[in-house]
């Protein structure tokens, strides 16, 4: 049955990056907001744990806003980072990148993976709230 979550979710996800590559530019702050909604509502759907139908369906939409969430993310940083910087600022990109996979992880270890699901379906609705409240301005 995990092929059944995990295809779709790949899928989507290059499909998210082909996007972005023939795009050749990054989200602006709205598209980002509604990648963000797009995400939540798609951990959303996969916490409810109702129909198969409605999981596939948040793992496809997650999967979509995956790479230009990130590619958004990293060309915000490299704008952000004064220029004698940059290397540090994405070397703790990826410290902050694999503390969220190790937290990840401790989380499945210790609950089921529905409360995993509804952690991080509830950490990417603070997210989204706060960017559409007033998180900072790419400009």
């Amino acid at each position: 049955m995990a092929v059944l979550f995990t295809l779709p979710l790949c899928v989507a996800s290059v499909s998210g990056g082909l996007w972005v590559s023939v795009r050749k530019r990054p989200l602006d702050r709205i598209r980002s907001l509604a990648a963000l909604a797009l995400t939540t509502a798609g951990g959303g759907l996969s916490a409810l744990g109702g129909a198969l139908g409605l999981t596939v369906l948040g793992a496809v939409l997650v999967g979509l806003c995956l790479a230009p969430l990130g590619t958004a993310g990293s060309l915000a940083l490299e704008h952000l980072a004064p220029e004698g910087r940059k290397p540090e600022v994405f070397a703790l990109q990826r410290t902050a990148h694999a503390l969220g996979i190790i937290g990840a992880s401790a989380i499945l270890a210790v609950a089921p993976v529905s409360a995993a699901l509804s952690a991080a379906a509830c950490l990417m609705a603070a997210v989204t709230l706060w960017a559409v409240l007033g998180g900072p301005d790419r400009d």
